[in-house]
């Protein structure tokens, strides 16, 4: 999710063409995976989002895993670019590791930076060692994901909102740029066969192609939950 937001305060003709960026990323949450599109999905927040915004429901992602796609929206490249084509620590098709986004590559707060804005990245990053991409960014929260995300998502709301009212007291007025990066409802993967369903889709009459992406697994009986928890985020930082 992208919002361009103006600024309470801008003198001049330079300065109004510098929005402050806010970039929200959900993990592996299909489109149709909120209210606004199927009543099955409790999502107010996003909904109401929605009803104020541009929706796009034909976008494409050339390599839906969580590396390569954070690889191509903080750089710009395709993921044969970056050379990430799969999640860090797998096998790519020639038999090599794929380890992390190369230093050679610049990240969007790199180039945010010298245009005046105060950058801030917050969440999962899943593009290996952060390294020298860390300098694009003067608030710095990343979180790992090895054995599991190193920081709750309700601790990255915080650091979000924290900086958020930061900024909005900022004496110069700078414009800002912040990309809030969650984990939810990327466990959807993380139920498993044995799990009590919350609701099951099996006994729904008409079934979306987002209910059969979430519900048309055996381990996947838990649906319809994480975009709600996921939402419980999204309503803080809105």
């Amino acid at each position: 999710m992208l919002f361009m937001l103006p600024g309470c305060s801008r003198e001049t003709d330079s300065e109004t063409s510098r929005p402050n960026i806010l970039l929200v990323v959900s993990d592996q949450q299909h489109y149709q995976a909120f209210g606004a599109v199927d009543s099955f999905f409790s999502t107010p927040s996003l909904d109401a989002l929605a009803s104020e915004s541009t929706l796009f429901t034909r976008a494409f992602v050339i390599s839906p895993q969580c590396s390569p796609s954070r690889s191509s929206i903080y750089t710009g490249y395709y993921p044969h670019k970056t050379g990430v084509v799969g999640n860090t620590g797998s096998i790519d098709a020639a038999g090599r590791r794929i380890s992390r986004l190369d230093d050679s590559f610049r990240t969007i707060g790199e180039y945010l930076k010298p245009a005046g804005y105060v950058t801030a990245y917050v969440g999962k990053w899943h593009l290996g060692d952060v390294g020298r991409h860390a300098q694009g960014y003067d608030t710095r929260v990343f979180s790992t994901v090895k054995g599991g995300d190193s920081i709750p998502d309700r601790e990255k709301t915080r650091h979000a909102l924290a900086f958020l009212d930061a900024m909005s007291s900022d004496p110069a007025k700078r414009p800002f740029a912040l990309f809030l990066n969650y984990t939810a409802p990327h466990t959807i993967y993380g139920y498993g066969i044995k799990t009590p369903p919350q609701a099951d889709c099996r006994t729904e009459k008409k079934r979306s192609s987002a209910r059969e992406f979430l519900c048309g697994r055996q381990q996947r009986k838990a649906c319809g939950t994480n975009p709600v928890h996921a939402e419980r985020q999204w309503q803080a930082v809105l």
